[in-house]
C-alpha cells in the first residue's frame, strides 16, 4: 500500500469515527425529545380530562341552578293561585 492510499484511509476512518459518534448523540437527543414530548402530552391529556370534569360539573350546577329556580317560580305562582282562590 502507498502513502496516498493510507492517509486516504486514515482520513475516511477518522470521517467515519466522527460521523458515527455524532449521530449516536443525534440519536439519544432525540431520544430524549421524544421522552419529553410523550411527557408533555399525557400531561396535556390529563388536563383536558380535568377541564372536562369541570365542565360537567358545571353544566350539572346550572342545570341544577336553573331547575331550582324554575320549581321556585312554580311553587310562587302556585301559592299565588292558591291564594287567590280562597
Amino acid at each position: 500500500m502507498d502513502t496516498a492510499s493510507w492517509i486516504i484511509m486514515v482520513i475516511l476512518a477518522v470521517t467515519l469515527f466522527i460521523f458515527l459518534i455524532l449521530s449516536i448523540i443525534v440519536l439519544i437527543k432525540i431520544l430524549k425529545l421524544i421522552k419529553e414530548a410523550r411527557n408533555f402530552i399525557e400531561t396535556g391529556q390529563e388536563l383536558a380530562d380535568k377541564a372536562s370534569g369541570v365542565a360537567s360539573n358545571l353544566y350539572d350546577m346550572t342545570l341544577m341552578g336553573s331547575l331550582t329556580g324554575l320549581v321556585k317560580k312554580i311553587r310562587k305562582k302556585y301559592n299565588k293561585y292558591k291564594e287567590d282562590e280562597e
